[in-house]
């Protein structure tokens, strides 16, 4: 799990300013006032109704995002809604997906 200070609730409005979108998330970022970037995950019960299920697919990503959010060169708030073909993926796919998200985003 991701420290508190780099994790955010989803459920706080703003305007995403950079969006991207994959097969496995639709990636929403903007920016903020903290010192460091923060990330939050979505995902719904379309993904997969056992909420064990759901829980392991969120620490992955915030296992492959930690990485990245300490190389960013901003402060961002980095919102990633995962689609239901993600339950069907291996976390090698994750970290590949994130990578190019990242890079296509311009935020390392």
């Amino acid at each position: 799990m991701l420290p508190r200070t780099y994790r955010f609730s989803a459920s706080s409005r703003g305007i995403y300013t950079l969006k991207y979108k994959s097969h496995l998330f639709f990636m929403k970022v903007r920016l903020n006032t903290e010192s460091n970037s923060r990330f939050s995950c979505v995902i719904s019960k379309k993904v997969s109704s056992s909420a064990v299920m759901r829980n392991r697919i969120k620490r992955y990503m915030h296992e492959v995002v930690r990485p990245y959010l300490l190389q960013t060169n901003n402060s961002y708030d980095i919102l990633v809604i995962l689609t239901p073909q993600v339950k069907n993926e291996e976390k090698e796919v994750y970290e590949k997906e994130i990578k190019l998200s990242f890079n296509k985003l311009n935020l390392l």
